[in-house]
């Protein structure tokens, strides 16, 4: 499942393939680690689907502070119907704590 390189191209990859990409990995031996929410807290563990990742959760630090909270207005991780385009904007999004 070899992609070509090319410069300023852009993938979109939809939750099912996400996850069929993560069993292929693992079909091959390797073991997943990525971000999941753990003891209230976002770091990093083992993970066998996208069910695993922290969608929709943000973390905010401060000075010997530390918590995660859910982000309500992100969009999390979604699937496509096959044969669509799929979303316009990115699936997951990213904040800025000041």
């Amino acid at each position: 499942m070899a992609l070509p390189h090319r410069v300023g191209m852009s993938y979109t990859l939809t939750r099912d393939g996400l996850d069929e990409l993560l069993a292929a990995i693992r079909r091959q031996g390797f073991r997943l680690v990525g971000p999941v929410v753990a003891d209230g807290a976002i770091c990093y563990g083992d993970i066998s689907s996208s069910a695993d990742l922290p969608a929709g959760w943000t973390e905010e630090q401060d000075a010997g502070t530390y918590r995660i909270h859910p982000r309500p207005a992100c969009r999390r991780l979604h699937s496509v119907p096959r044969g669509t385009a799929g979303p316009r904007r990115p699936a997951a999004c990213s904040t800025t704590v000041t």
